[in-house]
């Protein structure tokens, strides 16, 4: 029983999560962070959850601007395994194009988000480092918004497998 109130207790705080992304509050996210990670702890969520590091970004400049901005949120990102989602107002090719540099990340699948009225390009994406693993990627056919979310299925694995998935790439 108290490890389904964890992983309970640790979706609610990851949909607030998401919601402080998309309003762009990156110091509530980070704020979050801190003070879940003893009450996780408490409630008997897996080690191997706790030491995921994610960090959202939401709507940096498109263009150059935005990929000199995405870099600099992958070379901030802290931690192994670690995840970085977002609305990146940048097509998959630029994201690609900046992903290609950084050690250990990757893309994590994903499909046109934008218009959301008839989707031909990819905007958000969900990128990896370190023992992440996609296991299913879809984009929610329903949004209040001009894009479409990216749905991310994700596996963890323990922080050794995640030091090795990243000397290895």
């Amino acid at each position: 029983m108290g490890r389904v109130v964890g992983y309970v207790f640790a979706l609610v705080s990851l949909d607030l999560a998401a919601v402080y992304a998309e309003q762009g509050r990156s110091a509530d996210m980070k704020r979050l962070a801190e003070e879940m990670l003893p009450i996780f702890s408490s409630r008997d969520v897996a080690p191997a959850a706790s030491p995921l590091a994610v960090t959202g970004i939401a709507g940096p400049g498109g263009g150059s601007r935005g990929a000199r901005q995405l870099r600099a949120a992958l070379t901030g990102a802290t931690g192994a395994p670690a995840v970085l989602v977002g609305d990146l107002n940048l097509p998959a090719a630029g994201v690609s194009a900046v992903v290609s540099t950084m050690t250990g990340w990757r893309q994590a699948g994903g499909q046109p988000t934008y218009p959301a009225w008839r989707p031909r390009v990819q905007m958000h994406h969900v990128l990896v480092r370190g023992g992440v693993h996609v296991t299913g990627a879809v984009v929610h056919p329903v949004s209040t918004s001009d894009h479409l979310p990216l749905v991310v299925d994700l596996r963890v694995t323990q922080v050794d497998d995640a030091v090795e998935d990243d000397r290895a790439q």
